[in-house]
């Protein structure tokens, strides 16, 4: 029971100086440059609004055929999305090939939507580490030496490349990347239902 509670106490922190960590990362940013990451962001998370879309169509064109199979008239809901969608008086085939190609117009569109704007936020978040690196190789510049003896050649190397591409494209693109994704699964998760 201690060595649980140490544990647990030990990850808690280790999460907050993660998290902490994350946060930091947003302090290099402007306000503006936070305002533009946030709204690719959301659009990511409407994004996927399309695969929920596509995946609900796909489930109907499956529905479709087991009633088809069967020589069957849809009903219930599936009848009410036929109707909404005006394709109750077409054949089977016309019903499953129209749903089929906006299931997966959806779906296609999501992706390649999703990769542009997954590219332009990577560039974007590229340009502003060539801002940074800029802004401190700036202040190195016009510091004192013994400022900038207190950091090794290597350190200040790091701060000036390598540390700050992984401070905006590594973390940031990361984290975007990971929220879109962990709110396609609750959408899909909330979506079964």
């Amino acid at each position: 029971s201690f060595n649980l509670r140490k544990k647990v106490t030990y990850e808690s922190q280790r999460f907050k100086r993660g998290f902490s960590t994350v946060r930091n990362c947003f302090i290099l940013l402007s306000k503006r440059e936070i305002i533009r990451i946030r709204i690719a962001s959301l659009a990511q998370l409407l994004l996927s609004l399309l695969d929920f879309i596509g995946v609900i169509l796909i489930g109907i064109v499956g529905a479709l055929s087991v009633y088809g199979i069967q020589s069957r008239q849809p009903d219930g809901q599936l009848k009410l999305v036929l109707e909404v969608l005006n394709l109750e008086n077409q054949a089977l085939q016309m019903q499953v090939a129209i749903i089929g190609s906006i299931a997966g117009f959806s779906l296609v569109f999501k992706s390649v939507f999703s990769a542009w704007i997954t590219r332009k936020t990577i560039f974007f978040l590229s340009n502003r580490s060539a801002d940074i690196s800029s802004r401190i190789l700036e202040k190195l510049t016009f510091s004192n030496l013994e400022q900038i003896k207190r950091r090794s050649r290597f350190e200040n190397m790091f701060a000036l490349t390598t540390g700050v591409q992984s401070i905006t494209v590594g973390v940031i693109g990361t984290l975007m990347t990971l929220v879109a994704d962990i709110v396609l699964i609750v959408v899909m998760f909330a979506g079964l239902l």
